[in-house]
């Protein structure tokens, strides 16, 4: 269920304000062509006032909870994502009123983690067998010389017979 807030009404008298609870009503959210499934979402409160005759300031805060994979060992987390809305719409006869779950989508989006982590302290995968090192050690080497000192490395060897 999209919850589209009809604004004409309220943007008759500059001054005017109204506190109306949101219930975000997408069931998941694309970043980047990967889809979170939300796991809560609200109610939020936000306020909509009438700043001059035509156009309203929304103000509000939310808390939206999504699944995501870990970016080290990619098990699922529960990532909660903070979003503040503060914008000024115009309402017009082509456009009376706002579609919060877009609004509210669009805000999530900037504020979206740039990097999700299961914990500080996530080991992440093997990079030779992929094991995920945070449940079991899978022994393998896992040592691997730095290419940007192969040149050194030839020097010293060289240097060394």
């Amino acid at each position: 269920m999209r919850d589209v807030i009809d604004l004409t009404r309220l943007c008759q008298e500059e001054g005017v304000s109204e506190e109306k609870e949101i219930t975000f009503g997408m069931k998941e959210l694309t970043v980047v062509g990967v889809s979170y499934p939300v796991v809560e979402a609200g109610p939020f409160l936000f306020t909509f006032e009438c700043v001059k005759k035509g156009s309203v300031h929304i103000e509000g805060r939310y808390d939206l909870k999504v699944t995501a994979p870990c970016d080290r060992c990619l098990d699922d987390v529960t990532c909660e994502v903070t979003a503040s809305v503060s914008e000024d719409l115009d309402v017009t006869p082509d456009t009376p009123g706002v579609d919060m779950d877009e609004l509210l989508s669009r805000e999530f989006l900037m504020s979206f983690p740039s990097k999700i982590l299961c914990s500080e302290e996530c080991k992440g995968l093997c990079p030779v067998c992929g094991n995920n090192l945070n449940h079991k050690e899978c022994g393998c080497d896992r040592h691997s010389p730095d290419i940007r000192m192969s040149a050194a490395l030839d020097a010293f060897m060289k240097s060394s017979k």
